[in-house]
């Protein structure tokens, strides 16, 4: 008499018809990574550098360094870039996985972040590792805030990114008008400028942007003596969280128009 098998350990998330499998998640990371840096090795290492801040200013307003002003911004302004866009398309990306029972859309959506936040962060450390090489070195670095800042930028990402999957495929229109009302956020974050620097009643209104608080908490991590004008964490923290339970629940509604579409 065969001996029957032994199931895996199944955990349940809700909006999940399916039970959880964590060698589910692997395969989809997996392909994700495949799909994002190539099939060959050598094209893998050529996709993590990258990073091309323009250097237009010539007076930094932080440090002696428009390099690592620019970096510092731009870095804090790359985690929700890139997650909020690869979460946004990740049911689409690994759609021909999508008809195989066991996986679930939000199977895609858990593999996309995990691989994007880790290839990110593996980005911003070659890129702090070069600057430290070309300035002979970094001012004090302050790594618990600096992960806090990441952590909490992805939040907004992840919600952004859980609310586009819903709304691309109920109105396709919609994937056209974010992307147009998405490109200033770069210009708008703070990446180039400091809000001290405009006056008022602007610098309040630049301070709306919640992705300006993301830049400056993380800039905070490599300037100690900058006194982070405005800075409010939570409001970043609250945004995150309510942006990822609206784009949980949309996620959750649209999740069938998800999985069928093309």
């Amino acid at each position: 008499m065969e001996a029957a098998a032994v199931e895996p350990h199944q955990t349940s998330f809700p909006g999940r018809c399916q039970p959880y499998h964590p060698r589910d998640e692997h395969a989809l990371w997996q392909q994700d990574w495949r799909l994002y840096l190539g099939d060959r090795r050598s094209a893998r290492l050529y996709r993590l550098p990258e990073f091309h801040p323009p250097l237009a200013q010539r007076h930094a307003p932080l440090g002696g360094s428009v390099a690592l002003f620019i970096s510092t911004g731009y870095l804090g302004f790359l985690f929700y870039v890139n997650l909020s866009s690869y979460v946004s398309s990740a049911v689409k990306s690994n759609k021909a996985l999508m008809n195989y029972p066991r996986v679930a859309p939000f199977d895609a959506i858990v593999s996309r972040v995990v691989l994007q936040f880790s290839t990110t962060a593996v980005v911003t450390a070659l890129t702090l590792f070069t600057l430290a090489e070309g300035l002979g070195g970094l001012p004090s670095v302050d790594w618990p805030t600096i992960i806090e800042a990441a952590v909490s930028t992805s939040m907004i990402a992840i919600g952004i990114g859980l609310i586009n999957a819903g709304l691309f495929v109920r109105w396709p229109w919609y994937e056209e008008v974010f992307s147009i009302v998405n490109r200033p956020l770069f210009i708008l974050s703070g990446v180039f400028m400091l809000p001290d620097e405009l006056p008022h009643p602007y610098s309040d209104y630049f301070l709306m942007n919640p992705l300006v608080h993301c830049v400056i908490w993380f800039r905070t991590g490599f300037y100690p003596e900058y006194r982070a004008y405005g800075l409010d964490k939570g409001y970043v923290l609250e945004t995150g969280i309510l942006l990822m339970l609206v784009g949980m629940a949309l996620f959750t509604i649209h999740k069938k128009m998800i999985k069928n579409s093309d």
